[in-house]
């Protein structure tokens, strides 16, 4: 069975993206990614260490900026996220940038992947499952550039023309190898 809490998370990043009119773009994708690694994460951190940390910033404050920044959305419209901050970059492309050093600074401060680095609970310092800790970097990042390639290389567009359909797929993706 899948776990509703990984697929929500690809979800409250498409509802990110549309709020902030990201639209078609690769930042919409790297959106989508960012959300679904720091999901993938938290619980690679978890096979490892055996026990689930949370960070300074992580899904409380997540979901509080995200009603936030659909509030701000539904108060001003989609066109304050495509304000100027100087040229091509916008406040669209600022929250971005923040959500994602917050995320990750968030993960690297709570000493998450010092966890990872340092070696497991199991036999030899691997994980609760007995596997290498770095085994689960292989399905992320295999899955993250099969779709990588199939937006940017695709002849049918897909990606341009069912943004959203591809990214839910992405993300149930990426919810099938997190709960594997």
């Amino acid at each position: 069975s899948i776990d509703p809490n990984s697929q929500s998370s690809g979800i409250n990043a498409e509802y990110g993206g549309i709020a902030t009119d990201l639209g078609p773009s690769y930042w919409f994708f790297y959106l989508c990614c960012v959300c679904n690694f720091m999901f993938y994460a938290a619980h690679w951190q978890t096979l490892v260490s055996g026990t689930l940390n949370f960070g300074q910033f992580d899904v409380t404050e997540a979901q509080m900026f995200l009603i936030s920044t659909q509030l701000w959305t539904g108060l001003y419209g989609a066109d304050l996220w495509n304000i100027e901050i100087f040229e091509g970059f916008r406040i669209k492309h600022a929250l971005l940038c923040f959500s994602t050093v917050c995320s990750f600074g968030s993960f690297i401060l709570s000493g998450n992947v010092a966890s990872i680095l340092t070696g497991g609970i199991g036999k030899n310092g691997a994980t609760i499952a007995d596997t290498s800790v770095l085994s689960p970097c292989i399905p992320i990042f295999l899955h993250t550039i099969m779709f990588y390639k199939i937006l940017a290389e695709s002849d049918s567009v897909v990606y341009q023309e069912n943004t959203i359909v591809f990214l839910l797929t992405m993300g149930l993706a990426f919810t099938k190898i997190t709960n594997s």
